[in-house]
């Protein structure tokens, strides 16, 4: 079966500044596989050279991604910041798509990025791994998984992590999936939906 894990909404706290308000979300899903093994993958959200900007003072850039405020709405009544997934759009929201008997449990990490030029760090770890810049960029850049690990923890070191959070699937709850809890400056919210097609 075909389990595709899509994005639907974040929510982050308003006590959080402005400049701390650009995501980058590492996502790790564990899942049985159609041979009964057990299995991981993990992505890099939006990619590992992208992040999604949410300082309102950076409205005019492209990977801005912040929901506009309610016109009239007073500012303590207003409610936390979140992502207009309008913007985020159909490509960015896709985190996973995966054959496998059943997923098991899924986490996030919310990363506050540091805004340096991501090539200029990312090019050296690349190009010390066999085979990682043959072919076009996937997710992830299109690197093995094997070499995942290490891209992960090298584009992760100058970034704050404020958040992270998991979920045992299959979800069993009311409403829909939704990874949350207390971070940084307050509580986050990362929803998400799983659709199961057949092969």
């Amino acid at each position: 079966m075909l389990h595709t894990i899509r994005l639907t909404g974040f929510t982050f706290p308003k006590l959080l500044k402005g400049n701390k308000a650009n995501f980058r979300f590492l996502a790790a899903l564990r899942f049985v596989d159609r041979d009964g093994k057990p299995g991981e993958l993990d992505v890099i959200l939006p990619n590992a050279v992208d992040y999604w900007e949410c300082d309102p003072k950076k409205n005019e850039k492209l990977n801005y991604v912040r929901a506009d405020r309610k016109k009239g709405v007073n500012e303590q009544k207003d409610p936390p910041p979140t992502f207009d997934m309008c913007r985020v759009g159909a490509w960015n929201n896709l985190v996973f798509q995966v054959r496998a008997r059943q997923l098991t449990a899924i986490q996030f990490k919310v990363f506050d990025v540091n805004r340096k030029d991501a090539w200029e760090k990312l090019l050296p770890i690349l190009k010390a791994i066999p085979g990682t810049l043959a072919g076009p960029l996937g997710p992830a850049l299109g690197i093995a998984k094997e070499a995942t690990s290490v891209v992960v923890g090298e584009i992760s070191q100058d970034d704050s992590l404020l958040f992270q959070g998991s979920l045992k699937l299959p979800y069993s709850g009311n409403g829909k999936p939704t990874v949350e809890g207390p971070g940084i400056m307050g509580d986050y919210n990362i929803q998400f939906c799983v659709e199961h097609s057949d092969d």
